[in-house]
């Protein structure tokens, strides 16, 4: 009886665990490998467009609280 219990418990388990475990390195290596490609490829789309967008390195945390500041003294 406890066979039986290990074949219909056990080893799905384990598979599923497994099988788990690889389906997710497969879809985490597709996102690392196409995740810098998306975004060059989205910015030359935009700006086909005619929609232009900042650079990454021209936004930073500090000048967005400074807009903040100022926009909130208004208020």
């Amino acid at each position: 009886m406890s066979s039986s219990k290990i074949w219909q418990y056990g080893i799905p388990f384990m598979i599923f665990i497994l099988g788990g475990s690889f389906g997710l390195r497969e879809f985490t290596e597709l996102r690392y490998r196409y995740k810098r490609t998306n975004e060059y490829i989205l910015r030359k789309d935009l700006q086909e467009e005619g929609i232009k967008m900042k650079q990454p390195n021209e936004i930073t945390l500090e000048k967005e609280y400074e807009k903040l500041k100022t926009v909130c003294k208004i208020m």
